[in-house]
């Protein structure tokens, strides 16, 4: 079931126990069976990882350290990173490089990013104290307490 979560199958115990239908009850089996045949899978690996048996895990003790401060070609580890760390200098190109050089982007970057305009003190205003509710007429409370 696409819905299948832990929280979904609370709410197919709940029903089955209103309600006695079997249908929730059938979910909450096949719920149990994906389950466990996740949790057999996890075993399975770690058994797999901790005999040997697995040649593709690399430890990060085993890694070779490279400085992160290089200039030129990064030989990432996963092509995904490749890809991210790419994104991620062509966000700051445009967002940093190009805005410096070009009139045009650097209005459109920094609209909206103005100041707002700052007001000086110029006068003292006074409200006078209102004692009495100008809708109803009843005394006014401050803090539970009487003006």
């Amino acid at each position: 079931d696409e819905s299948a979560s832990g929280i979904q199958s609370l709410v197919w115990r709940y029903q089955f126990e209103l309600s006695g239908k079997e249908n929730f009850k059938q979910k909450l089996i096949e719920y149990n069976l994906d389950d466990c045949f996740a949790l057999k899978r996890v075993t399975d690996f770690l058994q797999g990882f901790l005999s040997g048996d697995i040649n593709d895990i690399v430890l990060v003790e085993k890694m070779k350290e490279k400085s992160t401060y290089k200039w030129g070609k990064v030989d990432f580890l996963l092509p995904e990173f490749e890809r991210i760390n790419n994104c991620a200098y062509f966000d700051y190109q445009r967002e940093k490089v190009m805005v410096r050089t070009n009139k045009t982007i650097k209005r459109i970057v920094h609209r909206g990013t103005h100041r707002k305009k700052s007001y000086k003190i110029n006068k003292v205003v006074l409200f006078p104290i209102i004692e009495n509710c100008q809708i109803c007429g009843e005394k006014m409370h401050l803090h539970g307490n009487k003006l």
